[in-house]
């Protein structure tokens, strides 16, 4: 991922913002430190962007999820901002200012937020409490995420995804997600080693894996077998999420796993006809995720022909 830096930015701005969006993105996608590179281009004494990338083999698609989904770049950004302890009381503010010094004890830098070993030879150039440094992590919190040509990478990812997928009632899974802007999964139709079980999709970074359970999923000795294999993935540290035939069940279970597939776009309706957070959503409700369940299993029906898995 290539960011580059409009204006006149000075080397330790630059070197305080590369430090800070390094560090906000391996907390918010719970990575190690070293799974997540940043470097200055062409060099840090007249540098112009700043080059992210994932160093560990194969990636866990943090970058990804950063040009593809805008609240994954806002809540890096306000992820980062808590790191280097400022905090805001009420609405996130618009200016630097109004930040609050959550510990006037750390002056540009400690070891609970900017300071590391990887960044050591950068100690005396780093300073949180740079306003350039605060004002862009808050203009980011903030941010409209525009793609601007190219290839749609989440359109890529959904036909690659979708010419893997066993079922029609898969396909309409990944439309569903597609859709209403939740994470996609990294894989589809992969062995877990060890298990002998081939999950619907899988996503790698989580650990956990899903499971669209067709008509003959419903059959007793059907159930025994996946009750069986699918206890021993769990048993082994990784997460099960079960999603049924029976679509109008799938709202609820993209809630309550939200922190696997994240909140989704947000129906653009105003807060006057807001359903109450606490109730379900009516599935004939305008903008919907039932009403978008609907349409999309319309322009699938010629696939519910084919044998479901």
């Amino acid at each position: 991922l290539l960011v580059r830096f409009l204006g006149e930015w000075q080397p330790k701005q630059l070197v305080s913002i590369k430090s800070a969006l390094k560090r906000g993105i391996e907390v918010e996608f719970q990575l190690d430190g070293s799974e997540i590179a940043a470097e200055l281009m062409p060099n840090e004494e007249s540098a112009t962007a700043l080059l992210l990338y994932e160093s560990a083999e194969g990636g866990a698609g943090a970058l990804s999820r950063l040009v593809e989904n805008a609240s994954a770049l806002q809540a890096v950004a306000k992820t980062t901002l808590e790191i280097c302890h400022w905090r805001w009381d009420g609405a996130l503010p618009v200016l630097e200012g109004d930040l609050l010094n959550a510990d006037p004890e750390c002056e540009a830098g400690c070891y609970r937020c900017l300071l590391g070993y990887h960044n050591q030879r950068d100690h005396d150039l780093i300073d949180r409490q740079l306003p350039e440094l605060k004002q862009l992590l808050l203009d980011l919190a903030r941010s409209e995420l525009v793609g601007q040509g190219g290839v749609d990478g989440r359109s890529a990812i959904l036909e690659r995804l979708k010419g893997l997928a066993g079922s029609g009632l898969e396909r309409l899974w990944l439309d569903t997600l597609y859709n209403h802007g939740h994470h996609l999964p990294d894989n589809a139709q992969q062995e877990v080693p060890g298990h002998y079980v081939t999950p619907d999709f899988t996503y790698k970074q989580a650990c956990a894996v899903v499971f669209i359970d067709g008509p003959h999923h419903g059959q007793p000795m059907q159930q025994r077998l996946d009750q069986q294999k699918r206890q021993a993935l769990s048993d082994a540290g990784i997460t099960v999420v079960v999603f049924t035939q029976d679509t109008t069940c799938w709202p609820g279970v993209l809630s309550e796993y939200s922190w696997l597939f994240g909140e989704g776009r947000r129906s653009p309706k105003s807060d006057a006809d807001a359903p109450d957070p606490g109730s379900p959503a009516s599935p004939g409700s305008p903008g919907s995720l039932g009403d978008a369940l609907d349409q999309v299993f319309k322009e699938h029906s010629t696939l519910f022909g084919e044998e479901q898995r």
